[in-house]
């Protein structure tokens, strides 16, 4: 018996590289709780803060000044910043429920936090990408050891949280990427419950569908049916994909911010609320940023969704082009 049950038992290695994901995923929270707003979609705050960071890390690769784990500090300590003040301004870290449904989520994060790489991808490129980073402290460039990677060029937006936990456990976390793509679907799932939930108990008003007249507890019953949404219920949800360092759970989860978000600053547009306009386009931008960082083809989302966008003011008479032009940039 105790055979059959030790390959779905974490090490102490293993549950050290749990928690350092989470504490990685905190950091995150917080830069993107207080850098989206007050008046945002708080379940995005996850994605908001790992496109900041992922970001940042390019912009700091492009200069070439110093080591990865310079900036890795630095981004610490702006996160317990940026965790301090957002809970003084909202009186919590990250959105209503993400507590309990971290909780709920906690056998299937222990079970993934047990499993080791198996996929071929992950072997040829996501992996190398990643301990690149763990070894010589900055990306593949001119002047330091070739990569081993098949693709040493994909981008770093996943690797990055390999990078994070690893240097956290002072060991290399392999399946970090995997656990962050659960995290990523529970927020995702947590989005959706509260969603639902507003519909059911009152409609949205009719001239501003993107805003709603009920204020939702996020009890224990709803955040287990957000935990069901993220998993049983998701029709993208494909262990081999989401208990793995590809960049496909996360692709799907940060387009799926990202539209949600752009079809509720439409929505703001036609009800004339370019403040609420401005907001949401910054969010979408966010999760398009995180996107793009971890697959180079995902500027195709970007590309369809803009003309998706376009086609849809084209065609509503409630929405001026020019207040549309003046919110674009922040997409």
């Amino acid at each position: 018996m105790a055979a059959f049950f030790s390959p779905f038992s974490p090490s102490l290695a293993q549950f050290g590289g749990l928690t350092a994901v989470i504490l990685v995923a905190i950091g995150f929270l917080a830069i993107g709780s207080l850098c989206a707003g007050r008046q945002r979609i708080a379940e995005g705050d996850l994605v908001y803060g790992w496109a900041l960071v992922s970001a940042s890390f390019t912009v700091f690769g492009m200069v070439g000044i110093g080591g990865f784990t310079a900036l890795a500090v630095i981004l610490g300590l702006l996160a317990l910043v940026a965790a301090i003040l957002a809970i003084r301004r909202d009186g919590r870290l990250g959105p209503a429920g993400a507590a309990r449904l971290l909780l709920l989520g906690l056998p299937l994060l222990i079970l993934g936090a047990s499993m080791t790489a198996t996929q071929w991808d992950e072997l040829t490129n996501w992996l190398p990408n990643a301990r690149y980073l763990v070894e010589y402290d900055f990306y593949p460039r001119t002047g330091q050891p070739a990569s081993p990677s098949v693709f040493p060029a994909y981008p770093y937006g996943l690797p990055l949280v390999v990078f994070f936990a690893s240097r956290l456990t002072t060991v290399f976390v392999e399946n970090a990427g995997s656990l962050f793509n659960v995290l990523l679907y529970l927020s995702m799932g947590l989005f959706v419950a509260r969603l639902v939930s507003e519909t059911v108990q009152s409609r949205p008003d009719a001239h501003a569908p993107h805003r709603s007249s009920v204020s939702v507890n996020m009890g224990w019953g709803l955040c287990a049916f957000a935990g069901l949404v993220a998993t049983a219920l998701n029709p993208t949800y494909v262990s081999r994909l989401v208990f793995s360092n590809y960049a496909d759970a996360p692709t799907a989860v940060t387009v799926g911010f990202a539209a949600t978000l752009a079809w509720f600053m439409l929505n703001a547009l036609s009800d004339g609320d370019e403040q609420g306009a401005r907001s949401y386009a910054w969010q979408s931008g966010l999760a398009l940023t995180a996107a793009i960082g971890l697959k180079q083809v995902n500027l195709v989302f970007l590309i369809a969704m803009m003309i998706g966008l376009s086609a849809v003011v084209l065609r509503d008479p409630t929405i001026r082009w020019a207040a549309f032009a003046k919110v674009l940039p922040r997409l």
